[in-house]
């Protein structure tokens, strides 16, 4: 089990935010700091949230994209951060050093062991 710092949720409306509540819900995890997407949080928020890890995973369906964001974040990371809207994509999650953008149980399996 691992406690996830920071949860940015858009909630039941959101297909890939059901499935993260649900990974965290059956396998006990729990979330210290979660924040509605109502909130809209933007690039320069995405920007301080970097600020707190060294290592980005965005999921878009099978496709996963890994980033090394612990010297700084570089503007395919920032993108990969954020919608087309321009703001910031949800699910994400900070656990530890790590961001999680996205779903994908195989990574989330890899990461929360």
């Amino acid at each position: 089990m691992s406690q996830i710092d920071w949860f940015y949720d858009r909630g039941k409306g959101c297909p890939a935010c059901t499935k993260v509540n649900a990974y965290l819900a059956t396998r006990g995890h729990t979330v210290r700091e979660s924040v509605p997407a109502s909130r809209k949080l933007q690039a320069a928020d995405c920007r301080d949230l970097a600020k707190q890890a060294n290592r980005l995973i965005a999921m878009k369906g099978k496709q996963v994209n890994e980033f090394d964001i612990s010297s700084s974040l570089n503007e395919d990371a920032l993108n990969a951060m954020l919608g087309p809207t321009g703001n910031m994509r949800a699910p994400l999650i900070r656990l530890g050093k790590t961001l999680l953008v996205g779903y994908n149980e195989g990574i989330f399996d890899q990461v929360m062991g």
